[in-house]
């Protein structure tokens, strides 16, 4: 990740979606856990959880209990 003037959960955030629109993590996969993406990141867990929650907001995610946050069909909409 590039040094940016963007909060880091936002320049997560950027990475996650740019990683789900290129295809490195494609629909119905299972994201890598929060611990895995804080390490990756080298950050906290919080930040890397204010990231995911956006794009699960955004629709690019889905969180499901017991089993992780996968990536949700792709939409054709403004955000994409």
């Amino acid at each position: 990740m590039s040094v940016s003037k963007q909060p880091l959960h936002q320049q997560i955030e950027n990475d996650l979606r740019q990683k789900i629109q290129d295809g490195t993590y494609p629909e119905q996969q299972l994201i890598p856990k929060e611990i895995e993406l804080a390490q990756y990141y080298q950050v906290s867990r919080p930040t890397v959880r204010q990231a995911v929650q956006t794009l699960v907001d955004q629709g690019f995610l889905e969180k499901r209990k017991r089993r992780g946050t996968l990536v949700k069909r792709a939409k054709i909409g403004p955000n994409c």
